[in-house]
């Protein structure tokens, strides 16, 4: 991994466990200001148990699963990042996730896409299942932090979204957000994956919170 991951990892280690944690500029300023996000009014969310309208009642009863039906799926992209701040607690100091990093690098060549559950799934064989053996150079667009694949039919992303030792073990984690959406029809799905202990070397493996 390069030594821009490396120096992430250092910077919130100095400081004591979760002292600090990394944060995608475009979500900074929802996430600086927890409290007013925690408690927002949003497009209420069917899950199982009930509807959630914020983040607190959808922390409450998130476990119960999302309701599998597509406009309801879509609503879920509003509730990532419920899932960012449940993750990082308020007792943190946040600051943003520069450029120049190569975590959508690592996302293409060592996340382990048999981990998680997504449109990939029945493609993925023994010896395929990383972005860059699925698929061609040319379809793969790496960024900073995060990589696209881009089909006539499917767009396929990953970007991660936070950096920071979330579960106080002394090794830096990453919350990444997957977009996964046809191009034709209405297939939409939207999930928030953690992959723990991202700065150690050999394969990503990436869980729901």
């Amino acid at each position: 991994m390069k030594a821009a991951i490396f120096a992430s990892a250092a910077l919130l280690a100095c400081g004591g466990a979760r002292s600090s944690m990394l944060v995608a500029p475009s979500i900074l300023p929802e996430v600086s200001t927890y409290d007013a996000t925690w408690r927002a009014e949003r497009t209420p969310l069917a899950l199982s148990a009930g509807a959630a309208s914020s983040c607190a009642n959808y922390a409450r009863l998130q476990s119960s699963g999302i309701r599998d039906e597509t406009p309801n799926m879509m609503v879920a992209s509003e509730y990532r990042i419920c899932d960012v701040l449940a993750q990082m607690g308020q007792d943190v100091e946040v600051k943003p996730l520069t450029e120049g990093g190569s975590y959508g690098e690592a996302l293409a060549t060592r996340l382990d896409l048999r981990s998680f559950g997504s449109s990939l799934g029945p493609q993925l064989e023994d010896d395929r299942y990383i972005l860059t053996s699925l698929f061609d150079p040319s379809q793969l667009d790496i960024k900073s932090h995060g990589v696209a694949v881009g089909t006539s039919d499917w767009s396929y992303v990953l970007r991660v979204v936070l950096v920071g030792d979330i579960d106080r073990d002394g090794s830096v984690d990453w919350v990444v957000w997957l977009d996964d959406e046809a191009r034709q029809g209405s297939y939409r799905a939207y999930q928030t994956l953690i992959i723990r202990g991202a700065s150690g070397a050999g394969l990503l493996r990436a869980s729901a919170p």
